[in-house]
């Protein structure tokens, strides 16, 4: 059964299902569960941008000795994190094969 099966009966469309979603708060279970910054709640990208604003005064106050620090990179995207994974089992599966050939 298709989601616009499912929807159909509900008086719901794609559309109007996808305008739901877009709406939906920053840090939502849906947006955690896409990735990027839309994960983060507003009380999470608050604190980042203190704990970075706190991290800069410090570096700031200590001379701007060191690197500069940077920012807290936002969380990957589901997809990016998915490519990754499946680029590593790939890597692994290589080299599983490598070493079995070469017990052969």
């Amino acid at each position: 059964m298709s989601l616009s099966e499912c929807l159909a009966g509900r008086g719901v469309s794609v559309g109007e299902l996808a305008d739901l979603l877009v709406w939906l708060p920053p840090g939502s279970a849906f947006w955690r569960s896409v990735g990027g910054p839309m994960a983060l709640s507003e009380a999470s990208q608050a604190g980042r941008l203190v704990s970075h604003t706190l991290t800069m005064i410090a570096w700031s106050e200590g001379g701007r000795k060191g690197p500069k620090p940077e920012e807290i990179p936002a969380p990957p995207y589901a997809h990016e994190k998915r490519a990754e994974r499946e680029q590593a089992d790939r890597q692994a599966a290589a080299h599983k094969r490598r070493q079995a050939n070469r017990k052969n």
